[in-house]
C-alpha cells in the first residue's frame, strides 16, 4: 500500500469510530495499519484499546504480541500470543508468532514444534511453511526445506486465487 491509501484507511477507521467508539476491529486494523508504517507506539495504543473494549479479542492480543517482539520484549510477546491460543487454540497465527519468536532466540525446536502445529492448525496457511523452511535450510536440511518452500508457494497462488 503506498502512504495515501494508508492515509486515507486511517481516515475511514476514525470515521467509523466516531460513530462507534467501541467498534474493536476498527481499533485492531488502526493498529495493524500504523504498525506497518513503522510507529509502534500508536499501534500499541490501538491494540491496547482493543483489548480494553474486548479484553478477548484474538488478532488484537497476537498483534501486541508483534508489538513487543518488534520491541524485543520476548517474554511481553510470548504472553501475548499464549493469552490468544488459550482463547482460541485455533489461531494458527499466534503459533506460526510463537515460531518465530522462538528461532529469533535460536530455540529451534521449539520453533519448529510451533511451525508443526500453526500448520496441523491451518493446513493451507503459507506462513509456517515459508518459516519452517527457512529453518530447515538453516540446519542445512535443503531438500526439506524446499519441499516447505513448494508448499508455501502453492498455498500462496490458491490465497490469490481465492
Amino acid at each position: 500500500m503506498k502512504k495515501a491509501q494508508f492515509d486515507e484507511a486511517i481516515g475511514v477507521y476514525g470515521r467509523l469510530l466516531s460513530l462507534d467508539p467501541k467498534f474493536t476491529k476498527a481499533w485492531n486494523n488502526l493498529g495493524v495499519i500504523y504498525k506497518i508504517q513503522g510507529n509502534l507506539e500508536v499501534a500499541e495504543a490501538k491494540f491496547k484499546q482493543a483489548l480494553k473494549l474486548d479484553s478477548g479479542l484474538v488478532p488484537a492480543l497476537s498483534n501486541l504480541g508483534n508489538i513487543y517482539k518488534l520491541k524485543g520484549d520476548y517474554k511481553k510477546s510470548v504472553s501475548f500470543y499464549r493469552k490468544a491460543i488459550k482463547i482460541d487454540p485455533g489461531f494458527a497465527d499466534a503459533y506460526n508468532n510463537l515460531g518465530v519468536l522462538y528461532q529469533a532466540q535460536e530455540k529451534l525446536k521449539t520453533a519448529f514444534k510451533y511451525y508443526l502445529e500453526a500448520i496441523k492448525i491451518a493446513p493451507k496457511f503459507s506462513d509456517p511453511y515459508y518459516n519452517l523452511s527457512e529453518l530447515l535450510r538453516g540446519m542445512g536440511k535443503v531438500n526439506e526445506a524446499e519441499a516447505m518452500l513448494k508448499k508455501a508457494k502453492k498455498f500462496d497462488v490458491e490465497d490469490k486465487r481465492g
